[in-house]
């Protein structure tokens, strides 16, 4: 059955949220768009640069297209790392981080964040609460952020057998092709390609469907198109259950069926005023 969305401001939002203990955030590309991260499927120019002849990043950034030609996908690669790095947080980041650190310290839920953007915008406001080794399995990875498409500032080794294989390295300065230390072939990018599969070693996405199918009792789920089939599974297994209170926060809805709360307003300013709201209502 298809419902209509019940509408509602940030304040009013915040008051479903009020005595859950397994919050789950889903935050897609409408969140960055504030700090001047173009959406994917916008218009804007980013997503149109031509590479010898690729301007479709869905050609760019999938296997095929790194087997044959892997200098193209890192110049993609490092052109979105400028951006990241030309851009800044928004407000909405930080409402986000204000939610995950209040309900730490007063120990009254577990917010988990899982984010589609590859940005590196909520690692750099939250911060690594566990410094990682480089060269490892988990450096690429926060604890409490699960970055479901990756992370833009990371690469590693997928030649099987090699013994730097899916190990961690920070991405390089200099814009040239990273090759393998050991190996000597191309690193891939820590961002999934569109032809790739989620997997809980790269992408922790066993981690994050345990999350959703034993835990979760609250879904926020912040500016996604929910063009992906992950994010589409952790919203149709959230409505599924009546009890789960699925706050979406877009300027237009993207759930096309089920019951879901509607904040239609900028995620960076419906965020902090939803998060001050909550706080203020969880210490009467």
């Amino acid at each position: 059955m298809t419902h209509k969305p019940s509408n509602a401001t940030a304040k009013e939002a915040a008051q479903y949220i009020v005595g859950k203990k397994n919050i789950m955030i889903l935050t897609g590309a409408g969140l960055s768009a504030a700090s001047g991260i173009p959406t994917f499927r916008g218009a804007n120019g980013f997503w149109k640069q031509q590479y010898e002849g690729y301007s479709d990043p869905e050609e760019i950034l999938k296997m095929t297209t790194f087997t044959k030609d892997p200098h193209i996908v890192w110049k993609w690669h490092y052109d979105f790392i400028k951006l990241m790095k030309a851009c800044k947080p928004n407000d909405g980041h930080r409402a986000i981080q204000d939610l995950i650190i209040y309900t730490k310290q007063k120990n009254s839920a577990n917010t988990c964040l899982v984010t589609q953007n590859i940005d590196n915008y909520h690692t750099d406001v939250l911060g690594k609460v566990v410094a990682k080794t480089e060269g490892t399995k988990e450096y690429a990875f926060t604890d409490n952020i699960y970055e479901i498409h990756g992370n833009v500032l990371y690469m590693f080794c997928i030649t099987s057998g090699c013994s730097k294989e899916k190990l961690f390295m920070k991405c390089p300065d200099n814009e040239e092709m990273p090759l393998c230390k050991e190996c000597g072939k191309p690193m891939k990018p820590h961002a999934m390609f569109f032809d790739e599969q989620y997997s809980e070693e790269l992408y922790k996405s066993e981690t994050v469907r345990n999350f959703v199918e034993n835990k979760m009792d609250a879904l926020i789920v912040v500016g996604t198109a929910l063009q992906t089939s992950y994010a589409k599974m952790i919203v149709n297994k959230a409505l599924l259950k009546l009890e789960i209170p699925v706050i979406e926060v877009n300027i237009e809805s993207c759930i096309p069926a089920g019951f879901r709360i509607l904040v239609s307003e900028p995620s960076e300013k419906s965020l902090p005023a939803m998060v001050s709201e909550y706080k203020r209502i969880a210490k009467l």
